[in-house]
C-alpha cells in the first residue's frame, strides 16, 4: 500500500488545522447558530413558564430570546435587568429590547423599530439603571463577591460590589415563587467594611439594612433588591 495518499491526507488535515487556528486568532471564533429544535428543547428543559424571563448572554442572532418571548411568554424583565446592570462587565441589549420589542429582526435585512410605540415603563427602567451605574462607581470598576444565602423556601442569590467610595448589595429572586426566611452571610471583614458606608434602598420599597443581621422575612418572586452604600 502506497504511503503517498496517507501522507497527503495527514498534510491536508494539518493545513486545515493551521488555517482554522490562524482564522480564529485573526477573526475570532466562527459563528455557529443553535438549531431552532435545540433551542426549543433547552427552554423546555429549563421549564420556562409564561411568567419567566430569559436572558441569553452572547446569544448571536437572539433566536433563543425571541423563541422564549414568542412561545413561552417570558416576562419579569425588571428583576433580570437589575441583575444584569449590577454584575461585573458591560450590559448588552439588542436594539429595541429596552422598549419591549418582541419581533425578531433578520440578520441581513433592515428592521424598523417603532421607538415611539414601545413600552415607556421599560424604557424608564433601563434609563434609571444606566443612571445608577454612572452614579455608583463600584458597579463599573469595583470588587465583586458572591454572598452565601440560606432560606426556608425558594431560591435567592446575593452578591456585593464595592470600591473606595461606594458599595452595592444585590439580592435577587429570579424565580416566580416567593422566597421566605432569607439569611445572607457576611465575613467579619465584609461586615466591618460595609459598616463604613451609609446605606439606602435603590427603591423606596426595598427598606433599610442592618448588617448585624441580614435577614429578610419574604422576597417576592421576580424581585431584585438593590442597596447602595456611599461614604
Amino acid at each position: 500500500m502506497s504511503l503517498i495518499p496517507i501522507a497527503c491526507l495527514v498534510l491536508l488535515i494539518c493545513v486545515v488545522g493551521i488555517i482554522s487556528i490562524l482564522w480564529t486568532d485573526l477573526k475570532g471564533a466562527p459563528y455557529v447558530a443553535t438549531p431552532h429544535k435545540t433551542a426549543r428543547q433547552m427552554l423546555v428543559l429549563a421549564e420556562v413558564r409564561p411568567e419567566d424571563v430569559v436572558y441569553d448572554l452572547g446569544s448571536g442572532d437572539g433566536r433563543l430570546l425571541w423563541l422564549a418571548a414568542q412561545e413561552f411568554g417570558a416576562q419579569a424583565i425588571d428583576a433580570y435587568a437589575s441583575v444584569l446592570f449590577t454584575l461585573p462587565g458591560l450590559p448588552l441589549l439588542y436594539a429595541g429590547q429596552e422598549i419591549g420589542e418582541m419581533q425578531q429582526p433578520s440578520l441581513f435585512e433592515k428592521s424598523t423599530i417603532q421607538w415611539q410605540q414601545g413600552d415607556s415603563a421599560l424604557r424608564t427602567l433601563y434609563h434609571d439603571l444606566i443612571r445608577l451605574r454612572k452614579s455608583t462607581s463600584c458597579l463599573t470598576q469595583g470588587n465583586f463577591a458572591h454572598l452565601p444565602v440560606a432560606s426556608l423556601s425558594g431560591s435567592v442569590g446575593a452578591f456585593a460590589r464595592w470600591d473606595e467610595s461606594s458599595a452595592a448589595l444585590i439580592i435577587a429572586n429570579l424565580r416566580h415563587k416567593a422566597s421566605e426566611k432569607i439569611v445572607i452571610s457576611l465575613t467579619e471583614e465584609q461586615q466591618a467594611l460595609f459598616d463604613t458606608f451609609r446605606w439606602t434602598g435603590y427603591k423606596s420599597s426595598d427598606g433599610s439594612l442592618d448588617f448585624q443581621e441580614l435577614y429578610f422575612d419574604t422576597i417576592a418572586g421576580f424581585n431584585t433588591r438593590i442597596y447602595i452604600g456611599k461614604k
